[in-house]
């Protein structure tokens, strides 16, 4: 390249532009749509005379040209250039202009300036800290917009600023330009800001910043991936770190879009050797004289161009064909926690319970021969089954509700390198539990571009199973009541029956009910029994129940003989379990003129029931406890019954329960008259059956404790009429216990029985002993007297 002399407007003159060593092609940049290109030549230098025309200064400018693709030539822009200085103070230019400009024009940054020039136009600015002996302010520049879409905003590289290197954002509209924010490096001397680019990464429509920092640990080299946001703050995405030392990795970054996807592409191909092409013509032809330098055309040769293949060091041998041998094992296995046990619910024969917690797809690879490169792992997972969190090194996509990740194993993945890919897949989605039997297929497939001996293809099954049953406790809140005779307005006893529901299995159920027979009438009679409006409380919600066949009556209705505690009681939960963990008869408690059972009516019953078990009929040898019990049920003969149906599909989890009240109300006087009942001995049972059924899903795994179906039974005695006690039989019951009281007394004492003499002889004996006692001291203390006078003398 030859030198030129160019005309400088802000000057007034000519100078010189010094081509040679310039690194033309340092920095090139094509506009997308209108084919605008500019080269950079960053070392090139002014050669610019003085006002006296005496002296000439040069300056390491930079210069960049700028031209049509179409065209054969490109002019220099100058026009750009802001400021002149005598010294070789910056040597490297970046092509910077605003996001989507038809022409892009070079930004200098930096400041060259002297006395003995005068500046046309310099743009100001503050609060930026590149007053630095290393700053290299202006090193690196890209634009983008990263906080708004209608704001365009450029990102100045500093790498040397107290020797870690900043990032600074700034706005050019105006003639002060504020600084935005900036990014800092961490470490001394990783060079952050060596390499800048832009680009919409996350396709949110803001731009975001690509930073290199080469020199981070020893030479290995790291870029710094920042996301814009509408905060007017960078958001760091992630760190990529070079693996090798003296690599340099991010040395340059880039950001563009080769396919026309909208996003940008990573050329990572290493197997293919980089084409270099030259061509050549003879621009002078008609000379005379011999030339030992210049080159000779051969006559017969018409080739005027040639390639040269610069291939990659592969480390795969002479042949340069990598033979890798990648071997892959699978796996998928789960967790579910409780409480401190750990249950593993992907089970060996490759199970999985419908419902249960997420599983992890793993992958184990080896490479046990050459290189492998460009080696991938693609996995493809059935419908309804998504990812919970993705990798750093992989991507997903998705074709017809079935997704597809693409994870990249390595470039080169090494010999006797080993790489584990955990994919921790989202079940949620999964929870229909008519797929009870359907097989899953995982495929993992391992692509290289080298040639692969071991495993290419993995199909792994996975058999759904669905878990759900339920089991049905009962209770009565009673168990029994005695019943003397009543006055007609006491006729009404309030009676609960209390059924639990528990849910087991992992699997949601989609469809099931709770079914409870109660029987009400016999025959066409009137039915002595009435039944508030039943509710099933679920998780903290009342569900109205559906019944037919009997008549209802709303919780705020209460008949003669029934207190308000009965009715506050219906639906209080807390009183509820108490009964159903086996809690005392006193929880629901009667007052004297309500029904209270007491004491001696127990006894009587008990006494009742043993009369009645030693009793014999001789006509049907039957015993008259059995003939004089009458069984209320749904299967005994001319009862009619009615069905209360509740919907248990708000049972989700094994931590939902259901709870039923039954609350009845019983008239005492309905029922002598339906059983015809008088005042001799009889026992009437009430009972109520309920059986819980799951219709869907239909097909399942089934529980070894599973009930479905209870009864409660309620017992009510009914006695002979009372009797007044007579006067005189009170009379002689108490003279005949004073006669017999007289007797027993006399008898003990005929028997010296109130004769103390055992206890006088007691304290006698113990006087002597002490006494004894006192005489040994006495006699011990003297033989000691005599022993002492006897050694004085």
């Amino acid at each position: 390249m030859k030198d030129e002399e160019v005309y400088v407007d802000q000057l007034k003159r000519h100078v010189y532009v010094k081509k040679e060593h310039s690194w033309f092609g340092g920095a090139m940049s094509i506009e997308k749509y209108s084919g605008f290109l500019t080269i950079c030549a960053p070392r090139s230098s002014l050669r610019i005379s003085t006002f006296k025309n005496t002296k000439y200064v040069n300056t390491l400018q930079g210069m960049c040209y700028s031209g049509e693709t179409s065209s054969a030539t490109l002019k220099p822009e100058n026009s750009e250039i802001t400021s002149f200085g005598s010294k070789q103070y910056r040597s490297i230019s970046r092509i910077v202009g605003r996001p989507n400009d038809n022409i892009i024009g070079s930004v200098n940054i930096g400041r060259f300036w002297m006395s003995k020039f005068n500046e046309i136009y310099r743009k100001t600015t503050n609060n930026i800290p590149i007053f630095d002996d290393l700053s290299k302010f202006g090193y690196a520049v890209t634009s983008g917009y990263y906080f708004h879409r209608n704001q365009p905003l450029y990102a100045c590289a500093d790498p040397g600023w107290n020797y870690i290197g900043q990032v600074v954002i700034v706005d050019l509209d105006g003639d002060f330009i504020p600084l935005i924010t900036n990014l800092r490096g961490s470490d001394i001397g990783e060079f952050f800001g060596a390499s800048l680019a832009s680009g919409d990464l996350n396709n949110d429509g803001l731009y975001d910043l690509v930073v290199g920092a080469p020199h981070w640990g020893n030479d290995n080299g790291r870029i710094h991936i920042y996301l814009g946001s509408s905060k007017k703050e960078f958001e760091t995405a992630t760190i990529l770190k070079g693996v090798r030392e003296d690599a340099q990795f991010g040395y340059a970054v880039a950001v563009g879009d080769m396919d026309g996807d909208d996003f940008c592409n990573n050329i990572q191909d290493f197997i293919e050797p980089i084409t270099i092409y030259a061509s050549h013509d003879f621009m002078y032809n008609d000379s005379s004289e011999f030339c030992k330098t210049c080159p000779v055309e051969s006559k017969n040769s018409k080739m005027k161009s040639v390639q040269v293949l610069l291939p990659f060091d592969i480390e795969c041998g002479e042949d340069r064909i990598c033979n890798s041998n990648i071997c892959a094992t699978v796996k998928l296995w789960g967790q579910l926690f409780t409480f401190t046990l750990i249950k593993i619910k992907c089970r060996e024969n490759n199970t999985w319970i419908i419902g249960s917690n997420d599983i992890t797809f793993e992958t184990h690879l080896k490479n046990y021969a050459e290189p492998a490169y460009l080696t991938t792992i693609v996995f493809t997972l059935p419908k309804e089954i998504l990812l919970r969190s993705i990798l750093s090194f992989c991507e997903e996509d998705t074709d017809e509700d079935i997704l597809t990740v693409i994870c990249n194993v390595g470039n080169p993945f090494g010999t006797d390198e080993e790489k584990v890919v955990k994919l921790n897949l989202d079940m949620r989605h999964l929870t229909n539990g008519s797929l009870h039997g359907q097989v899953l297929e995982f495929f993992t497939e391992i692509r290289t571009r080298s040639t692969n001996n071991g495993t290419h293809m993995i199909k792994s099954l996975l058999i759904l199973q669905s878990e759900a049953y339920l089991l049905l406790n009962g209770k009565a809140i009673e168990k029994s009541y005695y019943l003397p005779n009543l006055d007609s307005d006491r006729s009404n006893i309030v009676f609960q029956h209390v059924y639990q529901i528990l849910k087991f299995g992992e699997t949601p159920i989609e469809d099931a009910r709770l079914v409870v027979n109660l029987p009400t009438a016999i025959d066409d009679s009137d039915s002595p029994i009435l039944l508030n409006k039943p509710r099933i409380y679920i998780s903290g919600k009342y569900y109205d129940c559906l019944s037919n066949g009997v008549d209802l009556m709303s919780i705020q209705q209460r008949f003669l003989g029934e207190t308000a505690s009965d009715a506050s009681n219906l639906y209080n939960l807390d009183y509820n379990n108490e009964t159903l963990q086996n809690a005392t008869h006193d929880v629901f408690k009667r007052n004297a003129d309500n029904y209270i059972i007491t004491f001696g009516a127990y006894i009587l019953q008990t006494l009742y029931i043993l009369k009645m078990a030693t009793s014999k009929d001789s006509n049907d040898n039957l015993t008259i406890q059995e003939r004089d019990i009458i069984y209320v049920n749904c299967s005994s003969y001319g009862m009619n019954c009615s069905t209360i149906y509740c919907d248990l599909n708000a049972l989700k989890t094994q931590q939902d329960i259901g709870k039923l009240v039954i609350r009845l109300i019983l008239n005492t006087t309905k029922l002598k008259d339906n059983f015809k009942l008088s005042n001799e001995m009889k026992i009437v049972k009430i009972n109520t059956d309920a059986y819980v059924e799951i219709i869907k899903p239909a097909n399942r795994i089934f529980g070894m404790n599973e009930r479905h179906n209870t009864n409660i039974t309620t017992e009510f005695y009914n006695t002979t009429k009372t009797q007044k006690l007579q006067l005189w039989v009170v009379l002689v019951s108490v003279s005949l216990g004073l006669i017999l009281l007289c007797i027993v007394v006399i008898i003990l004492n005929k028997l010296d029985f109130f004769k103390r003499t055992t206890k006088e002889e007691l304290f006698t004996l113990k006087s002597d002993e002490v006494q004894n006692k006192y005489n040994k001291i006495d006699r011990l203390i003297m033989l000691r007297i005599n022993m002492k006078s006897f050694i004085y003398r």
